[in-house]
């Protein structure tokens, strides 16, 4: 157990002590450990849509037109962030509320779409409702990725005057 086990003693010395953890002393995360934290959180989602959507594709749930058009944004998004760090000294954007919609969508979808893809009644409806969040899912990752690009063409504009 985290924490005094009784208000006012210190469960390790047996002494009271003042008061018990308040929110407002708590000494906030470092800006880096954050933006470490958000960074490892992107590769690992990119890792486990692109490992995922390989499965899918392999196994005949999803076809290879998907697979391949997350894969373009992953990439085109990726050379962008290589011009950002080679001609700025910027390391990696915020994460936009469009790609955290994006990665939702399609953290339902594909569960979904593998579901769906067995016999049955309610399989059909589960591979519609999959097939939805999978194109909506799309979309929005598409979406975040002209953010992001919008944003490193304006950043890398900033750093060159021309």
């Amino acid at each position: 157990m985290v924490g005094p086990e009784r208000v006012g003693e210190d469960p390790l010395q047996g002494r009271p002590v003042q008061a018990i953890e308040r929110r407002a002393e708590r000494v906030p995360v470092p800006l880096r450990a954050r933006r470490d934290r958000d960074r490892v959180t992107v590769a690992a989602v990119a890792v486990g849509v692109i490992g995922t959507i390989v499965a899918l594709a392999v196994r005949g749930i999803i076809p290879w037109w998907l697979f391949g058009a997350l894969a373009a944004r992953e990439v085109c998004v990726a050379l962008a962030l290589l011009v950002l760090r080679h001609r700025t000294e910027y390391g990696a954007l915020q994460v936009s509320f469009a790609g955290k919609a994006a990665t939702l969508c399609l953290m339902y979808a594909f569960p979904l779409l593998f579901l769906g893809a067995h016999g049955g009644d309610v399989s059909e409806v589960v591979r519609i409702i999959g097939w939805a969040f999978a194109v909506w899912g799309v979309v929005l990752y598409w979406w975040a990725a002209l953010l992001y690009l919008t944003q490193i063409r304006e950043l890398v504009k900033g750093a060159h005057p021309s």
